[in-house]
C-alpha cells in the first residue's frame, strides 16, 4: 500500500469503488459522551449507506439487510439523487451507467463519495457523518454539485430515500409481514417540510394497544448565505416513481416538471413512505452548491423545532463535521504513533478505534468505571448478531463475555486509573462451575435513599419555569434515581424535562456517579463456551505489568462474588444419548426452574451466589481462591486421555465453525495449556 491511497485529510481513497469486489463496513457510532448515536452500515455500491437506525436492527430508519442483500439493494433502496439537466435525466452513482470516474474516501468518522461526469459537466460529492454532541440522533448528508463545464447548467433535483421505515416497526415484522405492517405506517408534520415517521399505534394483533410518541425525521435545506432555504419534501413514492415499483427509475419525475410534483396530493398513510427533497439550481461554470440534509430520530414530535434550530445552518453542520472527526481523533490520541511510515501510524489509530468499538473506552468516577461506546460486533457480514447501542448520552451497548473481555485487555495501559476494575468485573462473573454468562449488558448504577436526599436537596432549585413544577420535576428525578439507572438515562431526563439544577448537568452527573454503586448487568445468553475464562489471565497479567507491587493485594485481599445462574450443565446420564444409533452429547445445558424462581424472588443483587442454599448473604472470596477453584474444576473436566478440556457444556472454544464438536465429545488442548 502506497501513500497515494490516502488523501490530504488522511482518509483512505478508493478509486472506482463500485466496480471493486463488494465489501461492507460502518460508521463508528461515536457521537461523543453528550451525543446520541446511530448505527450506520455501508457498502461499496450505490451511494454507500445500506441501512441505519437507532438502538438495534429492530429500530431501523432504513431497513437492516445482511451483506449479500445490501450489495443488491443499496443502489435502489439507499440514498438516491435524481437530476434533470436540459430535460435530460441523470442519476449520479447509478449502477447502470458506463464506467465513470468515481471514488470513495473513508475517514475514521465520516465517509465521502465523488463522481466526475465530464459528459454531463457535473461533479457530485456526498459526505456522511453523524450529528455529534446533541440530544438527538442524526445522520448528516451533504450533497454538493459543481459545474465543471464551460456552460451554465439549469438543474432540477430530487434527493433522498426511496423507503423509510417509520418508528415502531421491527426487523421481524419487516421481514415476515412487511405488507401487513404498512397499514400502521403514517407520516406527520408534512406542512412544516420536516416529515415525522412513525406508526399510528403499536403493531400488535391484540386488544391492548400502546401509543407511539417517538419517531424518525428528515429535513433538507440549501444555504442562501443569509438564511437556510428549507426544501419541500415528497413522502409518497408513487409521485416520484409512478407505477415503477421496481424503483429503478423515477418515471413520474422524468415526465413531470418538478414544481408540478409538489402540487400533487400525497398519500401519507398505509404505505411505506419515502423522503425526497426537491429544488431547482442554476450553476454557472465553476460554481458549486450544497444540499444539506439530516435524517434521524427524536423522542417526540415536540422536539423537532429544537432539531431545526440546531441543524438548519450550513456553518453549524460544517462545525459538526469537524467535531465528529475531532472526537475519534481525540479518542485515539492515546496511541498517537510517529514512525517513518505514516500509513503504519494511521493503522495504529484505526485498530485502537476498532478495539474501543467492542471493548469501550473507560471513564473513571472514583471506584466506578464506565465503558463508553462498547457494543457487540454487529455488521452486515455477521448478520446473526443482535447488536444494541443505547440511544442516549454516554451510550453503551451489549457484548459477548469473550469479546468484551479480550478488547479490554489493554485498558490499563492506556488508562491506568481503572486499576483492577476489569479483573474484578470479569472474574466476578465466573460461576462456581467455572462457566460464565455470555451477554454483558453494560453497567447500571444505584443510589441509597440517604445518598439521593444528600444529592437532590442542594442540586435542584426552584425557579419560575413552565409546568411541570420544579417540585414535580424533582420528584420525577428522585423516582429515576431510586431504580437502577445509567449515566445517559439520567442526563437525558434532565435535558428533556428541563430539570432546574444549581450546577451544570455534567457536574451533577459527576456528583451522582461519585456516590453511586455500580451493578454489572449480564445474562446467560445461549450457552457455555470452554475458553471464556482464559481471557481473565491476560487481564491479570496486564494489571500486574502496570502495578506489580499490588500483586499480593490483588490475589489475597480482593472480595469477589460468583455469578449465579439458573442454567446448569446436565450430568452425563442426561446429556449422553443415542442419535440415529450413534452416541452423542446433546442438550448439555438446561434451565433449573426451581433455581430460576429463587433468583427471581431476590429483591437486590439477584445474580450473585448466596450462602444458606441461595437465601443468605452474597458469598465472596479472594481472587486467588477463584483461580484455584478454576484449576480444580477445569482439571475435573479433562478428557479420558487426560489431555484436553472437555466440551461438556454444549459449546466449543472461540472457533464457532467447530460447533458440532461438543456433540461428538470434543475436547481442546488450548484451554489445558492455559
Amino acid at each position: 500500500m502506497n501513500h497515494t491511497h490516502f488523501d490530504e485529510r488522511q482518509r483512505f481513497s478508493l478509486a472506482h469503488y463500485d466496480s471493486a469486489r463488494p465489501f461492507s463496513s460502518f460508521l463508528p457510532g461515536i457521537a461523543g459522551p453528550l451525543g446520541v448515536p446511530l448505527w450506520v452500515f455501508t457498502v461499496n455500491r450505490g451511494q454507500a449507506i445500506a441501512s441505519f437506525g437507532v438502538e438495534s436492527k429492530d429500530q431501523p430508519i432504513v431497513e437492516f439487510q445482511p451483506a449479500n442483500k445490501a450489495y443488491q439493494l443499496t443502489p435502489y433502496l439507499g440514498f438516491r439523487t435524481f437530476l434533470k439537466i436540459a430535460s435530460q435525466y441523470y442519476e449520479p452513482f447509478a449502477p447502470s451507467l458506463a464506467p465513470i470516474d468515481r471514488r470513495m474516501f473513508v475517514g475514521m468518522n465520516e465517509l465521502e463519495l465523488q463522481e466526475i461526469n465530464s459528459a454531463v459537466g457535473l461533479q457530485t460529492n456526498v459526505v456522511y457523518f453523524m450529528v455529534p454532541q446533541e440530544n438527538f440522533a442524526g445522520l448528516v448528508r451533504q450533497l454538493t454539485f459543481k459545474n465543471i463545464s464551460d456552460r451554465s447548467l439549469a438543474v432540477e433535483v430530487l434527493d433522498g430515500l426511496p423507503a423509510i421505515t417509520p418508528y415502531g416497526v421491527n426487523n421481524t415484522q419487516l421481514k415476515e409481514i412487511g405488507r401487513t405492517v404498512e397499514a400502521w405506517m403514517e407520516v406527520f408534520n408534512l406542512d412544516q417540510h420536516v416529515p415525522f415517521y412513525r406508526v399510528r399505534a403499536s403493531v400488535a394483533d391484540g386488544a391492548e394497544v400502546e401509543a407511539i410518541e417517538a419517531g424518525h425525521f428528515a429535513l433538507a435545506f440549501v444555504d442562501r448565505g443569509d438564511h437556510a432555504d428549507q426544501l419541500p419534501v415528497l413522502v409518497d413514492p408513487a409521485i416520484v416513481f409512478g407505477h415503477n415499483t421496481a424503483l429503478n427509475t423515477p418515471d413520474r419525475f422524468c415526465a413531470t416538471p418538478l414544481d408540478s410534483l409538489f402540487t400533487q396530493r400525497q398519500i401519507t398513510t398505509g404505505k411505506t413512505p419515502c423522503a425526497f427533497f426537491g429544488t431547482r439550481l442554476e450553476l454557472q461554470p465553476g460554481a458549486a452548491i450544497t444540499l444539506h440534509s439530516v435524517y434521524g430520530h427524536v423522542s417526540g414530535l415536540a422536539h423537532l423545532p429544537h432539531v431545526c434550530e440546531r441543524v438548519l445552518s450550513a456553518a453549524r453542520l460544517n462545525e459538526m463535521r469537524c467535531t465528529a472527526n475531532r472526537l475519534t481523533q481525540q479518542l485515539t490520541d492515546v496511541i498517537d504513533t510517529h514512525t517513518a511510515d505514516p500509513v503504519f501510524d494511521a493503522y495504529c489509530r484505526q485498530t485502537f478505534l476498532d478495539n474501543v468499538l467492542r471493548g469501550g473506552w473507560p471513564i473513571v468516577w472514583d471506584d466506578n468505571v464506565y465503558h463508553l461506546y462498547s457494543r457487540k460486533h454487529g455488521d452486515l457480514e455477521r448478520d446473526y448478531n443482535a447488536f444494541a447501542l443505547a440511544s442516549e448520552f454516554y451510550s453503551q451497548g451489549n457484548g459477548a463475555y469473550r469479546d468484551v473481555n479480550q478488547n479490554r485487555r489493554s485498558d490499563v495501559f492506556f488508562e491506568p486509573h481503572i486499576g483492577d476494575f476489569n479483573v474484578r468485573s470479569f472474574m466476578s462473573l465466573i460461576q462456581a462451575d467455572g462457566y460464565n454468562p455470555l451477554v454483558i449488558q453494560g453497567s447500571t448504577f444505584t443510589l441509597s435513599a440517604d445518598q439521593r436526599a444528600h444529592l437532590l436537596r442542594p442540586a435542584t432549585r426552584n425557579q419560575a419555569i413552565p409546568a411541570p413544577s420544579p417540585s414535580a420535576q424533582r420528584d420525577a428525578l428522585e423516582r429515576l434515581l431510586s431504580q437502577p439507572f445509567t449515566p445517559g438515562q439520567l442526563l437525558k431526563f434532565i435535558v428533556d424535562h428541563h430539570v432546574p439544577l444549581s450546577v451544570s448537568p455534567e457536574e451533577f452527573l459527576d456528583q451522582v456517579m461519585g456516590r453511586a454503586e455500580q451493578q454489572l448487568e449480564a445474562m446467560f445468553g445461549e450457552g457455555y463456551w470452554i475458553d471464556h475464562w482464559t481471557y481473565n489471565l491476560d487481564q491479570i497479567e496486564s494489571y500486574l505489568a502496570i502495578y506489580p507491587d499490588r500483586q499480593p493485594a490483588l490475589l489475597f485481599e480482593s472480595s469477589l462474588p460468583f455469578f449465579d445462574s439458573a442454567m446448569r450443565v446436565q450430568p452425563r446420564s442426561q446429556k449422553y444419548v443415542l442419535a440415529a444409533g450413534q452416541p452423542r452429547q446433546f442438550n448439555a445445558v438446561l434451565e433449573d426452574e426451581e433455581k430460576a424462581a429463587l433468583i427471581a424472588s431476590r429483591d437486590v443483587e439477584r445474580n450473585w451466589l448466596r450462602v444458606d442454599h441461595g437465601r443468605g448473604a452474597v458469598y465472596r472470596t479472594t481472587l486467588f481462591n477463584k483461580l484455584v477453584m478454576l484449576v480444580v474444576v477445569k482439571f475435573a473436566t479433562l478428557d479420558p486421555y487426560g489431555m484436553g478440556i472437555e466440551m461438556e457444556a454444549g459449546k466449543p472454544g472461540w472457533y464457532d465453525a467447530l460447533n458440532g464438536l461438543p456433540g461428538l465429545f470434543g475436547s481442546s488442548l488450548a484451554e489445558s495449556y492455559e
